[in-house]
């Protein structure tokens, strides 16, 4: 099941709203999440959150789950929730970046703990001219197995938020072996030279930002 979840961030722009709305099974918005379906008149099938800083209504023709305790953020809320009421195996998250370095961090830390089989994107637009349109960070886990959709001489960069080991690539100009987070490695600015791009971590999780 591929949920989608958008967030209070930066605000994707009409054509990547649209698509990730068409290709998701299930579209939530998390608190604040909701303005950005209110700004392109569509509704999410949920609503998650303290309803804090959400815009819709509580008649609104949707779904409303309402986490009132302030002792974890909404989008641990929502995850919790998802995790209990529906069986995802991929989401997608929209507003997750953006605006507050410390809510992106926040979040990052937050996907890092949840289900390691679960497959996990954070989308991004980028207003960088004609270098790059597309942010994409994905979570890898031992036990998730991504499609990358990394193109040669597209640009990425492998980061962790928590520990890892085991980490190693195939198909990057400066491959990665066996690194772990011990010895405080990290891929910047790194070059995909094969459209079969091949990145696995033994243990723990770490992020793949792929700039398109």
């Amino acid at each position: 099941m591929k949920i989608l979840l958008v967030l209070a961030g930066q605000t994707p722009d009409p054509q990547l709203f649209s698509d990730e709305v068409a290709e998701a099974d299930l579209s939530v918005a998390v608190d604040g999440g909701s303005k950005v379906f209110r700004k392109y008149d569509q509704q999410p099938d949920l609503l998650i959150g303290d309803l804090d800083s959400s815009e819709f209504p509580f008649g609104a023709k949707i779904r409303v789950v309402h986490h009132n305790e302030q002792n974890s953020t909404d989008l641990q809320k929502t995850f919790a929730y998802l995790f209990q009421a529906h069986s995802p195996t991929q989401m997608v998250l929209l507003g997750a970046t953006g605006k507050r370095t410390d809510h992106l961090i926040n979040n990052l830390c937050i996907c890092a703990a949840i289900d390691p089989k679960c497959q996990i994107t954070l989308k991004n637009d980028q207003d960088l001219g004609n270098e790059f349109t597309l942010e994409r960070l994905m979570r890898i886990t031992p036990e998730t197995d991504t499609d990358f959709g990394v193109k040669v001489g597209d640009i990425l960069s492998i980061f962790a938020v928590s520990s890892y080991a085991g980490l190693t690539s195939s198909g990057l100009k400066w491959e990665i072996n066996n690194a772990s987070s011990k010895v405080g490695y990290f891929s910047q600015s790194n070059i995909a030279i094969s459209d079969g791009l091949r990145i696995s971590v033994a243990t723990g999780c770490v992020y793949l930002a792929v700039y398109q």
